[in-house]
């Protein structure tokens, strides 16, 4: 029978007033008085903590989909599922007892508004699920599908497939057996995916936990199938073979149960709805992403997103009968959101349109805070029509209930008995409030509704979910740093916290709005920082108001009651804006993102003056496929070749053939032609290349290829270096002329020293040994270059050349020596000890592969002075050194000091290199902020930010900086443009997600190169500006302006206050004992009880002065108690000592 499809206000306001009524007290599920929704659709806090326990293994599936869609191949735009009903020797579907020949226990099942779990019962409750996706992706994705109408009664048991004793839950057998048994009657070749229902319960709601037997819903892909196979579950990776030719199959399968209606607790009947679960299943056959946090098992220590999306813990929010939308980020997974682009270093005034509409080109905001962090922005609006009670189209009796209209009880037609299809009419969740039950929890206040209307802001890094890809759900595991995150308005983690409480799940505060939080900038909790803690600078600004009007009309009058509908925003304004990194911070002057593809991974930033007498530097970087760009201090194009101030295009393109050149990089800029003009040099496999200041090659003869300045006879892998020749001052003025120093390999390897219009080179030659890095310059016209045995033979070496320094009579000055360490690929770092500048000692530290490394004390002539000295194994380099021994480990920062031990206040944790293969090395300059003595160091993490510490690893106010991304190489100080002082250059590379390796398993991306610049960071003249310490890269520096911490009087014994133990107290380990002597010399220590029995010593040690030396002690049979260290040294045949308390505690 039709029936009105008009609204009845009156039935408005009797529903209204049963959401307002008490929570439905404990009753089994046969003793409904009517729809879970008619009473309070919220959970009190100890069911929910059970239902989150007991639906995690539902939650915590990963579906191979995801990768594809994180892989940017767009969900499907329908699914075509044939729908198959069982159940079992001990539990019938409802309606089917006495239909079913055998002997079956009475159900436990129950229902509302339905007499039988039947087709007609399903195809109206799939029938919601297809109006659900049809909604949340704006009408871009169909759910097809046909109900096979006869269920098939399997001869086992449900525990038999849900509680094996020995296979545990199996639903390859049991989605097979049923497919086998209708093999002969459906021709499954139309069909994409299988939905096979089976009676009882689903477990996940089993809260009471006294439902072993029970089957968890969940989705096998065929990721499941081909293991299934692996696992002798499966002949074949599919179903159905037959109907599809036997080469492929249905293997996309979702299990669901009938009902999910169980477990009377705690206040609530148990009338838990099906509908989230299903739309959660199918959300994951889609390939969305399940945001949950499922670590550490059993009592996770966050909760995801949240109830604020399917794809979390939404799938049970309105009871499970209503859930939200999923979060923008699923929704743009699945292509059916294209964010509008916000930029947030231009002050601008932006607009959202409400989320429940995706296809609105306002829906959504994405605002980058580097290459692989970004946050989006929605609008959520619970209650659009506000009227206070939950809303949709097809409500045929008006009473904000998804039931039907009950053609026998008129007037208002509430349902009065189980749905007649000849005559009552089903009521669809067309145009549903999807969001409206989104954020409610017990703590909000009786008869409140659409509070938790706003901006959600969610906080995406896609490095997280590169690194947790292809392995067990860990997107979001972490609570402190996970893939997607909200942004919790109101300041309160409660998402991230593990302790139960009302609001674990979010609550209606969590949404920036005009009438709450308003602001969300690097001063408000939450603020802006990156996932990793570094200040962004960027600012959320006038957050719009939601609620107009809580009088906006009426909704109905009775008598002196007047019943008020709201009207909210259909727009919610916003401002972005970025002013430096915070109070105490540089200022950010500048970000570009390159053009995409560009890659300036191990492009260490190269700063410096190209035109050659400007008041400004330039910046140098270098890309992957032969590019330079070539970029002011605004980081607009240094020269505009195609006149358009929009695009970004190289400076120049080195090739060969007609190929692009692959670089060695960095680059480095000298004046290499003696005609008062610097040039830009790098290499390539075949050859020297060199650039004019305008984008020209410096030699026109290329044969075929643009830029190649020199012909090698071999390969060549490292990078160029600029000799300014013997006698020079250190100060790179760029108009000094300048050779290239270059290491070819041609059967063995050479190091070689070209100039322009000298024919010609002088060269070394040796076999065997492979060089590590470029040669640097350690005192003037002496290079040092660290070669490794790669065969095992343990031939490594240091090659020293001088090929200006002559003694008479005599060739040019080659020295080798002999290296106890495998070299890695950092510089030697060459610094002079030593009090008479005429005669210095070179200590010469080579960082070795493995991290730790050896130093070697030599003369000006290679002379060794004292044995080599080879570095504590706690030292662990991964990235270049700077003066003062600064290094970036894998997780720390570090400074070495020359004898191999660490330097004092060192090693600091919190972020170092990582596994980066491109990782950047520190700046050495003094910070003007800071009111720290003598200099600073400033390291690129990995992560992207950029952090600066003190001499002895103090924290500087304002740091760390919110880099570009991923780290691509050493940032770089100059004057590019800043009121005074040197500014920051700094270069991020990460490869957004764009494609999936099937036969790698692994994410293909796109690199995406993101370049920015602080201003008035440094004082000017930085001891270390950039990689290589200068233009040239040859790693000079002006030691005389070095300053590093103040040397001890000279004299002998112990310097005052050096002598530290630590760990203390001792838990375990070693011990060690630190301390510092005032000239060359010896130490040993020992370990007494203070009783005065000696437990451990160590021999002597030969030790100099100037840094701090290391002893270790094993104490490992040392019991609990208080011990006394005694440090002996002895200096200039003077004995001292000193002794110190410390205490073990085991």
């Amino acid at each position: 029978m039709p029936a009105p499809s008009n609204r009845n206000p009156l039935g408005a306001i009797l529903v209204l007033g049963l959401f307002l009524s008490a929570a439905l007290a404990a009753a089994a599920p046969g003793d409904s008085p009517g729809h879970p929704l008619m009473q309070d659709p919220s959970l009190p806090a100890p069911v929910y903590e059970a239902l989150l326990e007991s639906s995690g293994p539902l939650r915590n599936q990963v579906a191979g989909a995801a990768s594809r869609r994180l892989a940017g191949e767009k969900a499907p735009d329908a699914i075509h599922a044939i729908v198959l009903m069982c159940d079992f020797s001990d539990s019938l579907l409802l309606g089917r007892f006495g239909l079913v020949e055998g002997d079956f226990p009475e159900p436990r099942q129950t229902e509302i508004y339905y007499a039988a779990h039947d087709s007609l019962f399903f195809h109206n409750l799939l029938g919601d699920v297809a109006r659900y996706f049809e909604a949340v992706s704006g009408g871009r994705f169909t759910f097809d599908f046909t109900i096979w109408s006869h269920p098939v009664n399997l001869p086992q048991g449900m525990a038999f497939y849900g509680n094996h004793p020995t296979e545990g839950e199996q639903p390859f057998l049991l989605v097979s057996e049923v497919v086998a048994a209708l093999d002969g009657d459906i021709d499954f070749s139309p069909y994409d995916t299988v939905i096979l229902i089976h009676a009882g319960a689903g477990e996940e709601t089993d809260i009471l936990g006294d439902s072993p037997e029970q089957i968890y819903s969940t989705y096998l892909d065929p990721d499941d199938f081909r293991s299934a196979v692996e696992d002798g579950l499966l002949e074949q990776p599919f179903l159905a073979g037959g109907d599809f030719g036997g080469e492929r199959g249905l293997d996309h399968v979702l299990i669901l149960p009938e009902t999910e209606y169980q477990d009377p607790v705690g206040g609530y009947g148990g009338f838990f709805g099906s509908l989230g679960v299903y739309c959660f299943e199918v959300g994951l056959r889609l390939g969305m992403l399940s945001l949950s946090d499922f670590t550490p098992a059993g009592r996770p220590d966050s909760q995801g997103i949240g109830e604020f999306g399917l794809m979390g813990y939404g799938l049970f929010v309105g009871l499970g009968w209503i859930p939200p939308q999923p979060i923008a980020f699923n929704k743009m997974l699945m292509g059916w959101l294209d964010p509008f682009e916000v930029d947030p270093g231009v002050y601008a005034a932006h607009e959202l349109a409400p989320a429940g509409n995706p296809a609105d080109p306002l829906a959504c905001a994405r605002v980058d805070v580097n290459g692989q962090e970004y946050w989006l922005l929605e609008y959520r609006l619970q209650d659009p029509d506000g009227n206070g009670i939950f809303s949709f189209a097809d409500d045929k009796n008006g009473d904000g209930i998804p039931n039907f209209w009950d053609a026998s009880n008129p007037p208002y037609h509430f349902p009065a008995g189980f749905f007649d299809a000849s005559e009552d009419s089903v009521e669809a969740l067309t145009g549903a409030e999807w969001d409206f039950f989104m954020s409610e929890n017990s703590a909000r206040e009786e008869g409140v509704k659409g509070a938790g209307s706003g901006v959600y802001i969610w906080h995406v890094d896609e490095g997280v979910i590169r690194d947790v890809f292809g392995g067990p759900n860990l997107y979001n595991a972490d609570p402190a740093h996970k893939a997607v995150d909200l942004e919790e308005a109101d300041g309160i983690q409660d998402l991230d916290s593990g302790i139960p409480s009302e609001y674990i799940l979010g609550g209606d505060d969590d949404s920036f709005r005009g009438e709450g939080a308003a602001e969300f900038t690097p001063f408000t909790r939450p603020n802006t920082d990156t996932a990793s803690g570094a200040a962004t600078g960027i600012r959320f600004l006038d957050f719009g108001d939601v609620l107009l009007d809580d009088r906006g009309y009426i909704l109905y009058v009775d008598g002196a009651d007047t019943l008020w509908g709201k009207t909210y925003a259909d727009r919610v304004g916003f401002t972005v804006m970025t002013s430096g990194a915070g109070s105490e911070g540089p200022a950010l002057g500048a970000r570009r993102t390159l053009p995409e593809g560009v890659d300036l991974r191990g492009g260490h930033v190269l700063v410096g003056d190209l035109d050659g007498g400007d008041t400004t530097d330039e910046i140098i970087l270098t890309g992957a496929a032969g590019e330079i760009f070539v970029l002011d201090g605004n980081l607009d194009e240094y020269l505009d070749h195609d006149g358009d101030p929009g695009t970004l295009e190289p400076f120049a393109v080195g090739t060969l053939g007609g190929e692009p050149v692959r670089w060695n990089p960095p680059a480095a800029l000298g004046d290499i032609d003696a005609d008062g003009r610097p040039e830009i040099v790098l290499t390539a496999a075949n050859g020297i290349y060199a650039f004019n200041a305008d984008g020209s090659p410096v030699s026109d003869d290329t044969g075929g290829s643009f830029g190649l300045l020199q012909e090698l006879p071999g390969v060549c892998r490292l990078p160029v270096v600029l000799d300014p020749g013997l006698g020079s001052s250190y100060l790179p003025a760029v108009v000094r002329p300048v050779d290239m120093i270059v290491v070819v390999e041609a059967g063995g390897y050479s190091l070689r020293r070209y100039a322009v219009g000298v024919p010609g080179f002088q060269q070394i030659e040796w076999e065997g040994s492979v060089p590590s890095s470029r040669p640097v310059m350690g005192a003037e016209g002496v290079f040092f270059l660290a070669c490794g045995d790669t065969s095992g033979q343990g031939d490594h070496r240091l090659e020293i050349w001088g090929p200006d320094v002559l003694v008479q009579g005599e060739p040019p000055l080659h020295v080798t020596l002999p290296l106890g360490i495998l070299p890695g690929p950092g510089l030697v770092l060459a610094g002079s000890l030593g009090d008479d500048p005429g005669d210095p000692t070179l200590a010469l530290m080579v960082p070795g592969e493995s991290g730790a490394g050896q130093t070697i004390f030599v003369d000006g002539m290679g002379n060794e002075l004292r044995e080599p000295i080879l570095w504590s194994d706690r030292i662990a380099v991964a990235s270049p050194l700077a003066p003062g021994g600064a290094f970036l480990g894998p997780d720390f920062l570090g400074r070495v000091g020359h004898f191999g031990d660490w330097q004092d206040g060192w090693p600091r944790r919190g972020g170092g290199a990582g596994d980066n293969p491109h990782p950047g090395g520190p700046l050495v300059c003094r910070i003007p902020a800071s009111d720290l003595p003598l200099h600073q160091y400033i390291f690129p993490l990995e992560d992207g930010r950029i952090m600066a510490r003190g001499t002895m690893g103090e924290e500087i106010p304002g740091w760390p900086l919110a880099g570009p991304g991923t780290c691509a190489g050493t940032p770089a100080l100059g004057n590019l443009g800043g009121e005074e002082g040197s500014d920051l250059v700094a270069i991020g590379t990460f490869d957004r997600i764009t494609g999936l390796d099937l036969g790698q398993g692994r994410l293909d991306g796109i690199p995406v190169s993101t370049v920015m610049v602080w201003n008035d960071v440094a004082e000017p003249d930085p001891v270390w500006p950039m990689d290589g310490g200068n233009i040239w890269r040859n790693g000079a520096y002006d030691t005389a302006g070095w300053n590093t911490l103040p040397e001890p009087a000279p004299g002998t014994g112990l310097v005052s206050g050096s002598h530290l133990v630590t760990p203390n107290p001792l838990h375990g380990g070693p011990l060690f004992v630190r301390g510092l002597l005032r000239s060359p010399g010896k130490a040993r220590a020992a370990v007494y009880t203070v009783e005065g029995e000696r437990v451990a010593s160590t021999g002597w040690r030969e030790v100099s002065y100037g840094d701090p030396f290391t002893l270790e002690l094993g104490l490992d049979g040392v019991v609990t108690g208080m011990y006394l260290c005694r440090l002996e040294v002895e200096t200039g045949g003077k004995m001292d000592y000193s002794v110190r308390t410390f205490a073990v505690v085991r």
